[in-house]
Protein backbone atom coordinates (compact mmCIF):
# COMPACT_ATOMS: atom_id res chain seq x y z
CA UNK A 1 0.00 0.00 0.00
CA UNK A 2 2.80 2.36 0.71
CA UNK A 3 4.16 1.74 -2.68
CA UNK A 4 0.70 2.55 -4.34
CA UNK A 5 0.85 6.02 -2.47
CA UNK A 6 4.75 6.95 -2.69
CA UNK A 7 3.81 6.01 -6.64
CA UNK A 8 0.39 8.13 -6.63
CA UNK A 9 1.90 11.18 -5.16
CA UNK A 10 4.87 11.18 -7.97
CA UNK A 11 2.08 10.84 -10.74
CA UNK A 12 -0.35 13.79 -9.16
CA UNK A 13 2.21 15.62 -8.98
CA UNK A 14 2.25 15.79 -12.82
CA UNK A 15 -1.67 15.80 -13.28
CA UNK A 16 -4.26 18.71 -12.58
CA UNK A 17 -5.54 19.41 -9.22
CA UNK A 18 -8.72 18.03 -10.05
CA UNK A 19 -8.00 14.55 -11.67
CA UNK A 20 -5.42 14.53 -9.14
CA UNK A 21 -8.08 14.58 -6.04
CA UNK A 22 -9.96 12.04 -7.87
CA UNK A 23 -7.28 9.26 -8.30
CA UNK A 24 -6.25 9.70 -4.77
CA UNK A 25 -10.19 9.29 -3.73
CA UNK A 26 -10.14 6.06 -6.14
CA UNK A 27 -6.46 4.96 -4.13
CA UNK A 28 -8.49 5.27 -0.44
CA UNK A 29 -11.56 3.38 -1.65
CA UNK A 30 -9.30 0.68 -2.66
CA UNK A 31 -6.98 0.60 0.43
CA UNK A 32 -10.73 0.99 2.49
CA UNK A 33 -11.86 -2.18 0.11
CA UNK A 34 -8.29 -3.87 1.15
CA UNK A 35 -8.79 -3.30 4.85
CA UNK A 36 -12.24 -4.44 5.15
CA UNK A 37 -11.04 -7.61 3.25
CA UNK A 38 -8.29 -8.65 6.05
CA UNK A 39 -10.13 -9.83 8.78
CA UNK A 40 -12.32 -12.15 6.37
CA UNK A 41 -9.07 -13.80 4.69
CA UNK A 42 -7.78 -14.12 8.22
CA UNK A 43 -11.05 -16.00 9.36
CA UNK A 44 -11.14 -17.95 6.03
CA UNK A 45 -7.35 -19.51 7.12
CA UNK A 46 -8.41 -20.27 10.75
CA UNK A 47 -11.25 -21.97 9.67
CA UNK A 48 -9.38 -23.55 6.69
CA UNK A 49 -6.75 -24.91 9.33
CA UNK A 50 -8.58 -25.79 11.95
CA UNK A 51 -11.00 -28.11 9.49
CA UNK A 52 -7.36 -29.39 8.00
CA UNK A 53 -6.45 -30.43 11.36
CA UNK A 54 -10.30 -32.04 11.78
CA UNK A 55 -9.79 -33.87 8.94
CA UNK A 56 -6.04 -35.11 9.68
CA UNK A 57 -7.31 -36.39 13.27
CA UNK A 58 -10.41 -38.05 11.74
CA UNK A 59 -7.68 -39.98 9.67
CA UNK A 60 -6.00 -40.91 12.43
CA UNK A 61 -8.21 -42.13 14.46
CA UNK A 62 -9.62 -44.16 11.55
CA UNK A 63 -6.18 -46.00 10.78
CA UNK A 64 -6.27 -46.76 15.23
CA UNK A 65 -9.25 -48.30 15.01
CA UNK A 66 -8.54 -50.79 11.73
CA UNK A 67 -5.63 -51.62 13.92
CA UNK A 68 -7.42 -52.68 16.94
CA UNK A 69 -9.92 -54.38 15.44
Amino acid sequence: MKQLVQMLDSLVARRADEASLKEQDRLEKLITRYKNLVPAIEITMIKTETYTRCYTFKEEIYRVCQICV
